[in-house]
């Protein structure tokens, strides 16, 4: 069954909705928002007692004081002027729009009599303007300006250039909130040739946006990538500030990529809601002919498949999700009930055509990962939510529970094992813990879509012991200064919870420690995401290692210094690593540099790495030279480190002190000798071998050159007998 029709767009300003909602806005106390003098084309706004009420007078008036070809364009431009300078505050966009809907509905009726009469002029700059300033004003603005419009527009497939301007818009990512109510109500009142007309329109606006995404979240994982190659290559000879310093340096240097992709993810999330309406699941393009219907609802099927799933990893996007959750819990509705339906209504094949190489790879290629993908953004963006607006909790679950059948189960389950889960963290009774393990392991065993060994399972288990630790403790600023790793450790081990788990907590804290708004509160916040961390690795399944194969957790790069505590701290199981706030599971290990021209591409940005964690520029460049099989000289020394039993940074600092031939000899002649063995699932180095007693048993006045090593504890003592090891190390016997 269709769902209503088009549903509210999530957008930045959309909150002076709710704003409107709880307070009325102050505008003269004698004049009605729309009051007006008898002699006006227009209605006046009321004598200006608000900052949004005076704004709306300004593009009252500039639409009275223009010439009558000029009038619309002048007022469009004022009235996105005035919503740019307002956008921050609710409470004035509110007035804003309330004061402005007539002027809003004559520039409409103008902006169709010129179509009626085949004037173009200004056409494009007023459609521009208007696009502009209605994504700020928030859903209602366009809406209203989509119905004023379309009753405008007569009904005819030549639209001269209206047209003409939305596609030119759509081209920059622009307009396609507009476009898409424009359609809609065209639909609704029977103008069939002029919604049809707009097709290519919908169809670039769509695309755009999704290809602006995906190529931004392309370079951000690359840069992922990059990054987890770096610290699983270097991490092991740096000091715990040192490779801080290198992961701060890396991110700074890609700071306008990661920022990029923020940015796209708030784009996206603005007209999120209208490609919902406009996909097989809504009703936006039921106007269309079913040519021109099927070739808009593919073109949005499309973009919710390969974007949807990767939202839950930007700011914007998980805000918008959690904001939808909320108001789907409150009985509302939102575009997550077409991304639901989308979920359950396409076939395999259908996901397997509509997915890019990219979602593929990102682990979506079918039907059930596109739903996992989906579920994991829910409980991912929901995580987020929670552990920086604790007391919308509830209302973020009851969202949750309406997609209940998406997950296997029931609301009634859910909300269970949540008010479990909470009772579980306030449990001291060694009994009653037990009682409730086991009572949560039954319900958790019935969930099969979100068994522990899915990505969604995974998240699911991080939302939960979350939300668990919310309900016994409070205030998340709390949770650092309670002793929860025993309650957290019952909660993960009850819920298997594992790496996947780990990850999502570690990037739900990333993002939190970049939300201003947190502003007192943060650091009481990311301590208690800090103790949940630690909590979740003393869990048993953790302790465990069970990594969550095929699950796409290969490097994930969050922001944050406050993470390095829990970063650098051992308690991380065998599954993966946590290195400066970045994860790096194991599949991703010594299998990598076998990949010659894979690993030597990342000889210049190694360099720039070791560079950025204080190394001198000589040390930097030696140590990223890559052998000719493409092997980085961090992983054995890293080992030879181990071997001497001294820290790894002891090494290098003594490596500082040699001059750069020796250092060239070092690599070369030396760490560079030594090869990994085995299948390409099962890289390792040989820890000894026969260069062993070669290399012992070597007389430096034999004048026969030194034998180059080949096992681990060969190079240990070939480094010794070049006097390459700091003062008072020695190979053990």
């Amino acid at each position: 069954m269709k769902p209503p029709p088009l549903t509210p767009a999530i957008s930045r300003a959309d909150t002076f909705q709710s704003a409107r909602a709880k307070a009325p806005v102050e505008l003269s106390p004698t004049l009605a928002p729309r009051a007006y003098a008898a002699t006006s084309d227009t209605a006046a706004p009321a004598a200006a007692s608000t900052p949004g009420a005076a704004a709306a007078e300004r593009v009252h008036e500039a639409y009275e004081n223009a010439s009558p070809d000029e009038r619309a364009r002048v007022a469009a431009e004022t009235l996105q002027r005035e919503a740019e300078a307002l956008k921050e505050d609710p409470e004035a966009l509110a007035a804003l729009y309330e004061g402005s809907r007539e002027t809003i509905d004559h520039i409409a009726t103008d902006l169709g009599r010129r179509v009626s009469e085949n004037d173009d002029g200004q056409t494009q700059e007023t459609l521009t303007a208007l696009a502009k300033a209605t994504d700020i004003l928030g859903s209602e603005a366009t809406q209203q300006l989509g119905e004023s419009l379309a009753k405008a527009l007569p009904e005819q497939s030549d639209l001269n250039q209206f047209d003409d301007a939305l596609h030119d818009l759509a081209e920059q990512g622009l307009g396609l909130n507009l476009s898409t109510a424009v359609v809609s109500e065209l639909g609704k009142l029977g103008k069939s040739q002029a919604a049809n007309e707009l097709t290519d329109v919908l169809t670039q606006g769509i695309s755009t946006a999704r290809s602006q995404f995906e190529e931004a979240q392309a370079k951000v994982d690359e840069l992922n990538q990059e990054l987890g190659y770096l610290v699983q290559s270097y991490g092991g000879v740096l000091s715990p500030e040192q490779l801080q310093a290198a992961v701060d340096d890396f991110k700074e240097r890609h700071q306008e990529d990661y920022a990029a992709l923020e940015r796209e993810a708030a784009e996206f999330s603005q007209v999120l809601s209208s490609v919902s309406q406009l996909s097989s699941e809504g009703s936006a393009a039921s106007g269309l002919s079913e040519e021109n219907r099927k070739a808009v609802e593919e073109e949005a099927n499309k973009a919710l498949v390969n974007v949807f799933p990767r939202l839950g990893d930007t700011q914007a996007g998980s805000e918008a999700i959690a904001q939808a959750l909320e108001a789907q819990g409150r009985g509302e509705p939102s575009f997550l009930e077409q991304v639901n339906g989308l979920a359950q209504n396409l076939t395999d094949e259908q996901v397997k055509d509509l997915a890019s190489d990219e979602t593929e790879a990102a682990g979506f290629a079918d039907l059930v990962g596109f739903q996992q993908g989906v579920a994991e953004t829910l409980f991912k963006s929901a995580t987020l939510h929670i552990a920086v607006h604790p007391e919308r909790s509830q209302a973020v679950l009851d969202g949750l529970k309406t997609h209940a059948a998406l997950l296997g189960t029931d609301p009634t389950r859910l909300q269970t094992l949540a008010d479990d889960v909470t009772a579980l963290a306030s449990a001291t009774d060694p009994a009653e813990i037990q009682r409730l393990q086991d009572k949560i392991r039954t319900q958790s065993e019935e969930l099969e879509f979100l068994d522990p060994s899915t990505r969604a399972g995974q998240a699911f288990g991080a939302f939960t012991t979350v939300l668990g630790v919310i309900g016994a403790a409070g205030d998340l600023a709390n949770w650092n200064e309670l002793d929860l790793k025993d309650q957290i450790g019952a909660i993960s081990g009850a819920l298997e919870t594992g790496i996947g788990a780990y990850e999502t907590i570690l990037g739900v804290a990333g993002r939190a420690a970049s939300i201003s708004s947190l502003a007192g509160r943060a650091s009481g916040v990311l301590g208690g995401l800090g103790a949940v961390l630690d909590g979740i690795s003393a869990a048993e399944a953790f302790q465990n290692g069970d990594y969550v194969g095929g699950a796409g957790y290969t490097a994930t790069a969050v922001g944050g210094a406050i993470l390095t505590a829990a970063a650098l701290s051992n308690a991380v199981p065998v599954a993966g690593q946590i290195a400066a706030g970045v994860l790096v599971a194991v599949g991703f290990g010594l299998q990598q540099w076998s990949h010659v021209q894979e690993a030597n591409k990342h000889e210049g940005p190694a360099e720039d790495f070791l560079k950025g964690a204080g190394l001198s520029p000589k040390l930097a460049e030696e140590l990223s030279n890559h052998t000719g099989d493409g092997f980085p000289a961090g992983p054995a020394l890293a080992e030879v480190a181990k071997a001497l039993n001294i820290p790894p940074e002891q090494l290098v600092a003594h490596l500082e002190t040699l001059s750069e031939d020796q250092l060239n000899r070092l690599i070369e002649e030396g760490v560079h000798q030594v090869e990994l063995e085995g299948d390409e699932d099962d890289r390792h180095f040989p820890q000894a071998g026969d260069d062993v007693d070669r290399i012992r048993e070597w007389d430096p006045n034999s004048g026969q050159p030194l034998p180059e090593p080949d096992s681990i504890e060969g190079l240990a003592l070939w480094l010794e007998r070049q006097g390459y090891l700091p003062a008072g190390v020695q190979v053990p016997a």
